[in-house]
């Protein structure tokens, strides 16, 4: 890429900039059958979420007597680990009525370090700066949710659903950099919560033909947005931040066919969304 000085245009390198994503994590979970085509699940997970960068900007003024040479290197350390509970029951009353639900909860600590260098190099005074951010934060968050099914056949059933979920943000969205000033600043975010009303039908038809259609309505608070250019040669800048309100009513359709006992599936879907 290449960038304005003065009246140059100069090459600008970007050489040994990369990223490290790295998730581990345990889940321990247990199923207890109590009655016909009925059970109890109940467990706990662990996560942690290791997010290295290394961004590297680079660019050499050769313009007569005047010389210099420009190092930016931003490195980048942000962890979050979470700890979650959950739970989940599936009951049949009887051979037409069943209910499932469950609850998940979950708590996450955030820990975010950057350090920013300007190595500038001009012969006779050299220029070397130093920035330091970091930040940490902690989550509580609930979900759950509750679907009875209405079986009208052997292989047909009528369902409806209620989810209150949520989206808790990753590591790297607690940071934001400003544009002008190209100061690193916390992002304050807070977790997505959403609430979803679904009304659907699943069948299996001929042995072969699956067939399931879905009406569903979702509102949202606070989900979690982006505006930036991170690899802007004039200045790297981002910004994640909370919309207040968002919805979303849409319906989707899924098809499949199955044959040659299973081996060959072919499916198709067809989602109509409309989003405010």
């Amino acid at each position: 890429s290449t960038m304005s000085y003065g009246s140059m245009s100069l090459p600008v390198y970007q050489n040994g900039s990369g990223f490290e994503d790295t998730l581990t994590g345990i889940s321990l979970k247990n199923k207890l059958n109590y009655a016909n085509n009925s059970y109890f699940i109940f467990g706990y997970e662990f996560a942690n979420h290791d997010a290295k960068r290394t961004s590297i900007i680079h660019y050499d003024v050769n313009a007569g007597r005047f010389q210099m040479s420009h190092t930016m290197t931003t490195l980048m350390d942000m962890d979050k680990q979470s700890h979650s509970i959950f739970a989940l029951d599936s009951h049949e009353f009887n051979d037409i009525f069943s209910i499932s639900g469950g609850a998940r909860y979950e708590y996450s600590l955030y820990d975010t370090n950057r350090n920013y260098t300007s190595n500038m190099i001009i012969p006779g005074r050299p220029n070397i700066k130093t920035e330091l951010f970091s930040t940490d934060d902690t989550s509580h968050n609930f979900a759950f949710e509750i679907t009875p099914n209405f079986k009208y056949s052997d292989t047909g059933k009528l369902y409806i659903k209620y989810e209150r979920g949520f989206v808790s943000p990753s590591p790297a969205q607690f940071v934001n950099k400003d544009k002008n000033l190209q100061k690193y600043y916390s992002a304050n975010l807070n977790p997505e919560i959403f609430d979803t009303f679904e009304l659907g039908i699943d069948d299996f038809w001929w042995d072969f033909y699956g067939f399931n259609l879905t009406l569903f309505y979702t509102l949202s608070k606070d989900e979690i947005s982006y505006l930036g250019n991170p690899h802007s040669t004039s200045g790297s800048w981002w910004k994640y931040y909370n919309i207040d309100q968002t919805r979303r009513l849409g319906v989707e359709l899924s098809l499949s066919q199955n044959f040659l006992d299973d081996d060959l599936i072919f499916r198709e879907s067809l989602t109509y969304l409309d989003a405010k």
